[in-house]
């Protein structure tokens, strides 16, 4: 049911770089009086298993960037990424392949921006984690 109802495009990512900034320019206006954004979290899921392709796709390649962007545009030097719940439709393996190519997509972008990635429920094995995720941090 969760999936059903995240499954359609709310438009609000459509919107070009510089609205999204004029959207959130109260509130980097209320952080400039003495409020420290710490750290953001991306919005979640970046994949819904039941959704069309150009949805997933969507989410990757315009939600994802314009989040991160979004960050810097707050001067947040932390943002959360949650991984992916897929373990139900996709099978565990499968799960920890999409969050790790995920991962490995974004770092660079996070790099550039001199933001570091923080991970929430990210689901592999330890052994896995730290020879996959080896030599990512900045």
């Amino acid at each position: 049911m969760f999936y059903r109802v995240f499954s359609e495009n709310s438009g609000f990512f459509d919107r070009p770089d510089q609205e999204l900034e004029r959207f959130f320019a109260p509130h980097k206006r209320g952080a400039a009086a003495g409020i420290t954004i710490n750290q953001m979290h991306m919005p979640y899921p970046f994949y819904i298993p039941m959704a069309k392709a150009e949805l997933n796709q969507y989410l990757w390649n315009e939600v994802a960037p314009k989040s991160m962007r979004l960050c810097g545009y707050f001067g947040c030097p932390y943002i959360v990424i949650h991984g992916f719940k897929l373990a139900y439709f996709l099978g565990s393996e499968e799960e920890w392949g999409r969050t790790e190519a995920f991962i490995h997509w974004i770092v660079p972008m996070a790099k550039e921006m001199g933001i570091t990635i923080c991970g929430i429920s990210w689901r592999a094995p330890a052994v896995m984690q730290k020879r996959r995720l080896s030599g990512l941090t900045a």
